[in-house]
């Protein structure tokens, strides 16, 4: 007789076979395939990109990210209060 646990270890066991077979026939058609080798080309052109402009997308983040802060900070530098009465200055008429 079959537990809860013994369905379970099947049913991981079969979602991983499947998983496998998955992965497996979508190599198959890669790279056995014309219009598969295709979308493989154009998958690691994609990547390729990416790869390249990462850096330069992470710096240009980087340089926003110092412009906030230092805004920030300018904007918390700032005195808002306004001055005290009678601060020394005279009016004459």
């Amino acid at each position: 007789m079959l537990n809860d646990r013994d369905v379970d270890a099947w049913t991981e066991a079969g979602a991983v076979i499947f998983t496998g077979a998955l992965i497996g026939a979508a190599a198959a058609f890669m790279l056995r395939t014309d219009q598969g080798r295709r979308l493989y080309d154009a998958v690691v052109n994609a990547l390729d990109e990416f790869a390249e402009e990462y850096p330069k997308f992470c710096q240009a983040a980087a340089r926003a990210q110092s412009a906030a802060a230092d805004t920030w900070n300018a904007f918390r530098s700032i005195d808002l209060k306004p001055p005290p009465p009678g601060n020394g200055e005279t009016t004459t008429h």
